[in-house]
């Protein structure tokens, strides 16, 4: 009877054992511009969904974390612009080092690694899963609504491994 209590009151305490699903964890690197519209994305964004139906589709629940200011140990401008550029001993490098990273908030590594390159009006955007090829989609016209529809497109690619 102790043992199914003490089951009990730890399931009460901490919820995140059986709450089923949590957001991407990201790396976010590129331009200065891109990170700050990123990050600016991430204020305005309230939930930071606009796309719910995209969203529904994925298996994360958005985007959780987003590392954008603090960069990896090992992982520098050149290595990163390499692997998008579809560098494979890069690419290796890069899903190594944000697979196994870990610190006080982030325990497993990132699921993902996006870069945001923006430029007045229009924004270039990629991500680098853990598992398979750069994806990227370039657009005009840029907005909060339309940027988070296209990270949600590209998110896809994680979907295949994601495991929350």
């Amino acid at each position: 009877m102790k043992k199914i209590l003490v089951f009990v009151l730890i399931m009460l305490v901490t919820p995140e054992l059986y709450a089923g699903e949590r957001g991407y964890y990201v790396f976010v690197s590129g331009n200065k511009e891109g990170k700050e519209f990123f990050k600016s994305y991430r204020r305005q964004t309230s939930t930071n969904i606009t796309d719910e139906r995209c969203w529904n589709e994925r298996q994360g629940d958005g985007i959780a974390i987003a590392y954008v200011d603090l960069v990896p140990d090992d992982l520098t401008d050149k290595l990163i612009l390499d692997s998008l550029s579809n560098d494979s001993s890069s690419q290796t490098k890069v899903k190594k080092i944000i697979r196994t990273y870990n610190d006080d908030i982030i325990h497993n590594g990132f699921d993902a690694m996006m870069y945001v390159n923006k430029d007045q009006d229009s924004v270039e955007l990629k991500i680098l899963p853990l598992k398979g090829s750069v994806k990227g989609e370039g657009f005009k016209h840029v907005s909060y609504s339309n940027f988070d529809s296209h990270i949600c497109h590209l998110l896809k690619s994680v979907d295949g491994y994601f495991s929350p």
